[in-house]
């Protein structure tokens, strides 16, 4: 949010970009994830990654983005720039909208996805929040945002990185699957009694 925020401030208050490229500007943000997005699933299975793997990707997506923007900051943009990195910043907040929310699905207890997923939704709201006020707070002047939401992406990789984060580990923790063992297949069989037996 602090991006899209930002970003647009920008464009329309230090560029002055006429309304039909800002128009052109948001298709882009809104719409450009769900071409990109299907894409990206054969991407996923090729390199075997799960959604901590593919959130670590978003964030790194972000980097770019906010890097960039900063980076290049005293220049002058050209629209070509501000649609690739409305592109860009749209497939990272894909991204990240879809696997985290993949992450908290297989992490959640088994009854209690809803309570997790409406708490989740409170936090991604409060963190909306927080990037539109960093976002607007400094009209003109985008070094904020742009520097804040690349901190941001860097902490988020971090965490991911050196954390006890896995999509695995939280679905035995939650009790979704069985842990694996070396003999055997870790699917109940009907009419077990509830015993593994080795298919």
């Amino acid at each position: 949010m602090s991006i899209f925020t930002s970003g647009i401030l920008y464009i329309v208050g230090e560029l002055c970009v006429p309304p039909k490229d800002i128009l052109f500007v948001w298709l882009t943000y809104f719409f450009f994830p769900i071409l990109a997005l299907p894409f990206l699933h054969p991407v996923q299975k090729v390199i075997q990654s799960d959604a901590v793997k593919m959130q670590i990707f978003g964030f790194i997506l972000t980097t770019l983005a906010s890097g960039m923007g900063y980076y290049y900051r005293n220049n002058n943009w050209h629209f070509n720039h501000v649609v690739f990195l409305a592109a860009t910043q749209s497939v990272a907040s894909g991204v990240l909208h879809a696997f985290s929310r993949i992450l908290l699905m297989d992490c959640a207890p088994s009854g209690k996805e809803g309570v997790f997923a409406a708490w989740f939704s409170w936090i991604r709201m409060f963190g909306a929040f927080v990037g539109f006020v960093i976002g607007s707070s400094g009209v003109g002047n985008i070094n904020r945002a742009f520097g804040a939401a690349f901190a941001a992406a860097v902490v988020g990789i971090v965490v991911l990185i050196f954390s006890n984060v896995s999509s695995y580990g939280g679905a035995v923790a939650a009790g979704h699957v069985r842990k694996r063992r070396e003999t055997g297949s870790p699917v109940p069989v009907k009419g077990s009694d509830d015993r593994i037996m080795e298919v």
